[in-house]
């Protein structure tokens, strides 16, 4: 029984992207965990993870040789074997599997109930959330010190044959609490993990209470699609029915969207016994039990910029004014306007430009963005181009259509493009103040002219 005088903290998670970690060339990721106040465990906990493929033994392989690793990983998965025996022979390598682990064994830990749990990630960390928050939802969360059951329960959550869905429910029952995800934000989610192969509820799930995505217009490379916020298809709208976010157009993403932070729908606290699924891979799998349903708050912003320029990593950490300074300030902004419970330290924030006022934006943010908006696109296709190798090979793309239906195809990529398929897409505003700048830009994206909302 929870102790009635002792208050509920903030588990903060943060995933970095791809061999991303601290160096000269920080990533929001970094940068956001720079904000956190962390002098406090009674208040606030804080965990980061470098990127995958950083964790090479000292002095094993080249900087080459890493670049190369992560094209591997981006094309074939190389990290995301899943299989202990190729970890055991590659032991310098940590796979997807063991990064999501890890982040449920900090949970596992340190979470006490009431206690708040918030996400956060770039690229493929942002990945690595979204399927921590799936395994959390499908499995739920054990017992703090039962490392030997998370093997298996990782195991059931990878299944998704019906007699593997079932087991999962029943282990989830026996041995799990459920637990909600009160905040997930996420720049530019990397959408594959090898051939066609993905996590089941890594896309979305019923535990997500607000979910924030930072997306790239200009980003153009094959293995860098877009992974938005799960769309219900035609056989799914029913089930996944709500209020649109306020600050998007009529149906402005299609996604799954909400009542108000925090709030409960008619079915909270009953356990459910079945709903169909196909958020994580797709395809239909069996019913999973569930304790709680929530309709997530979603909102999914464009901002200018290839990858880096909205994750970050792009530019040395002396640069003071980027392009990816906007999606911080932005999902800062929406963390504090959310009061999903992170705390941050206010003389970091003032040090970053960023105004802790309940107004949505305050001057100095828009000052810093007016400015940041105007900075260099740092395309990878332009400035490497050994990664046109990606590009000239034979890969499968799986998509979304504007109404739910997925699609699988596979081709060469050459460079094409992002076409954006939702409705009515949310553009951040600084990307209408570039357009109509002297740099005279044009988003690399397509999407259907004039549909476009303007978003703080």
């Amino acid at each position: 029984m929870a102790n009635p005088a002792r208050q509920p903290r903030t588990l903060v998670l943060c995933f970095d992207g791809t061999s991303n970690k601290y160096d000269e060339n920080n990533t929001n990721v970094v940068k956001l965990f720079t904000l956190l106040k962390k002098g406090d465990p009674a208040e606030q906990l804080c965990y980061y993870q470098a990127g995958i493929g950083t964790w090479f033994k000292p002095g094993v392989v080249s900087p080459l040789f890493e670049w190369g690793a992560k094209v591997l990983d981006l094309v074939f998965a190389w990290y995301v074997t899943g299989r202990e025996a190729s970890t055991r022979k590659l032991d310098f390598f940590r796979h997807l599997d063991a990064h999501v682990l890890d982040g449920y064994r900090f949970i596992m830990q340190n979470y006490r109930f009431g206690d708040k749990i918030c996400l956060f990630g770039f690229s493929r960390g942002a990945y690595t959330a979204r399927a921590l928050s799936g395994f959390l939802y499908k499995i739920g969360l054990l017992p703090r010190d039962n490392d030997s059951q998370m093997p298996f329960a990782y195991k059931f959550y990878k299944r998704t044959d019906p007699a593997g869905t079932e087991l999962c429910a029943g282990f989830k029952q026996t041995y799990c609490q459920h637990v909600n995800i009160e905040f997930l934000g996420v720049w530019d989610t990397v959408a594959s993990i090898g051939f066609g192969g993905e996590l089941p509820f890594s896309k979305a799930n019923r535990s997500i209470k607000i979910f924030r995505h930072a997306l790239s217009l200009d980003e153009h490379r094959a293995k860098f699609q877009p992974n938005l916020f799960h769309r219900p298809g035609p056989t799914e709208a029913s089930e996944w029915s709500g209020n649109q976010h306020p600050k998007t157009g009529p149906e402005a993403t299609g996604d799954l969207t909400s009542a108000a932070p925090g709030s409960s729908t008619p079915d909270e606290g009953q356990r459910q016994a079945s709903f169909g699924d196909t958020l994580g891979t797709g395809k239909a799998i069996a019913p999973v039990l569930e304790e709680h349903v929530i309709l997530a708050d979603v909102l999914e912003v464009w901002f200018a910029g290839c990858h880096s320029d909205v994750g970050g990593g792009a530019v040395p950490n002396s640069t003071h004014q980027s392009l990816a300074n906007i999606s911080l300030r932005w999902m800062v902004s929406e963390v504090i306007a959310s009061g999903c419970g992170v705390v941050f330290d206010p003389a970091a924030l003032a040090q970053a430009g960023i105004d802790v006022s309940p107004e949505p934006i305050g001057r100095a943010e828009r000052e810093l963005d007016d400015i940041d908006c105007l900075q260099h696109i740092n395309d990878d296709l332009v400035k490497n181009k050994m990664w046109w190798i990606v590009e000239y090979l034979l890969l499968q793309f799986k998509w979304q259509d504007a109404q739910g239906v997925w699609h699988s195809k596979f081709r060469t990529h050459r460079g094409k493009r992002r076409h954006i398929l939702e409705p009515h897409p949310n553009f951040h505003v600084t990307v209408q103040k570039r357009m109509k700048s002297a740099l005279n830009y044009t988003p690399n994206a397509t999407w259907a002219a004039g549909t476009e909302v303007y978003v703080q």
